[in-house]
């Protein structure tokens, strides 16, 4: 009987977890999951993968949400098979693989342009992230190898979309002049996962630098990029991600998160 009962639970539970299907957990704020959220609204596949907080398993230094990413972070996919997969860029890649027959692929035809696309999203994951913190994160942070030094870690943001916004007007200026849009998408015509990646980290600067920092508006990003951050506010699916990501971050203003940073820069001026 016991036997009996304990095959039921199982097969109960097996059903529960296959009705949810995969599970992105991720906080709207967050402009790593917010590429992969980009993705799943394109492609109109919010029947399939369910977003949830990383409170649901407790948080993300719980022992559940550690147990599927060991270094705690988010965001992170459990897939329909229970099978964790961590890392924005692997997330963003493995979903557009798996829904491929769902319109748009993120992943550009054209081989250069693919290369293009493979470039921003490298330059981003790899020289941006590493020091976006120093826009946000308190006083005596470490940003990379400037330690706490924000200032230098504040220059070298600026230098890295510079540089994206160097790659992008050369290549369209240079290689293929025909196949861009010129302020449009990033590579080419359609939407890529260069676009997805750098959109939701665009949103940070375009917030926290020009309020807290005193920059111009028209200074944080290069012409090329301002357009494009335009544009990409007339997608209704992308507007939905910064739908999202705005009421957080006014509530980080608001909350007195930044108070100590503008007093930092000011000690340092």
């Amino acid at each position: 009987m016991h036997l009996i009962i304990l095959i039921i639970s199982l097969v109960m539970s097996c059903m529960t977890w296959s009705s949810l299907g995969a599970v992105l957990y991720d906080m709207p704020v967050s402009n790593h999951g917010a590429r992969i959220r980009a993705i799943i609204y394109g492609k109109g596949i919010t029947n399939d993968i369910t977003i949830k907080e990383p409170s649901s398993l407790g948080g993300m230094k719980s022992e559940e949400y550690m147990k599927l990413n060991p270094l705690g972070k988010m965001p992170l996919l459990v897939d329909d098979d229970n099978y964790p997969i961590p890392e924005s860029d692997v997330i963003a890649r493995y979903i557009c693989d798996k829904y491929s027959e769902y319109s748009p692929s993120f992943i550009p035809t054209d081989t250069k342009l693919k290369v293009l696309n493979d470039q921003i999203c490298r330059w981003h994951d790899v020289y941006i992230s590493n020091i976006q913190g120093c826009m946000y994160k308190a006083p005596g942070t470490p940003f990379a190898h400037h330690g706490s030094n924000r200032k230098a870690a504040l220059n070298e943001l600026k230098q890295r979309f510079t540089e994206i916004e160097n790659l992008v007007t050369n290549f369209e200026t240079k290689h293929y002049p025909n196949l861009c849009s010129r302020g449009g998408y990033l590579c080419g015509n359609e939407i890529s996962l260069a676009d997805a990646t750098l959109f939701p980290t665009a949103v940070f600067l375009m917030f926290m630098l020009p309020t807290f920092f005193q920059w111009k508006q028209e200074e944080v990003l290069g012409p090329r990029l301002t357009k494009w951050y335009n544009f990409m506010l007339t997608i209704p699916y992308i507007k939905k991600v910064f739908d999202e990501m705005i009421p957080p971050l006014n509530k980080w203003k608001d909350s007195g998160r930044f108070d100590p940073i503008i007093q930092e820069m000011k000690q340092q001026q």
